[in-house]
């Protein structure tokens, strides 16, 4: 199985839909770590910590999407704190609403 390390920073790919005319977008957010114990027990607990503050913060208070999830994930070679959100708001915006609800709770752990 290849897999690649994605560069520091951000790389974002965007696919258009084959139905121009549905409202919906996917947006799936996934920070990559090399995979360890250490990395994959801290993953899990961030999504355990965390999961039910983003459901209630992205999809409560912000209603941002009707699918909302924050998880870990786990490759061969990675680790992966995966967001993934189903909305019906413009790629982009629902990008940076996930971008700040993890900059701001990631500091305080």
């Amino acid at each position: 199985c290849a897999e690649a390390v994605l560069p520091p920073g951000s790389t974002v790919w965007q696919l258009d839909g084959t139905d121009a005319e549905d409202p919906n977008h996917a947006i799936f957010v996934r920070m990559q770590v090399l995979d360890s114990v250490e990395s994959d027990m801290q993953l899990r607990l961030l999504g355990k910590v965390l999961g039910s503050k983003f459901f209630d913060v992205v999809r409560t208070q912000q209603q941002l999407g009707y699918i909302v999830q924050l998880a870990p994930s786990r490759s061969m070679k990675f680790a992966y704190l995966v967001a993934v959100v189903q909305t019906e708001f413009a790629p982009d915006y629902a990008r940076s609403r996930i971008d700040a609800f993890l900059e701001e709770h990631l500091k305080a752990v």
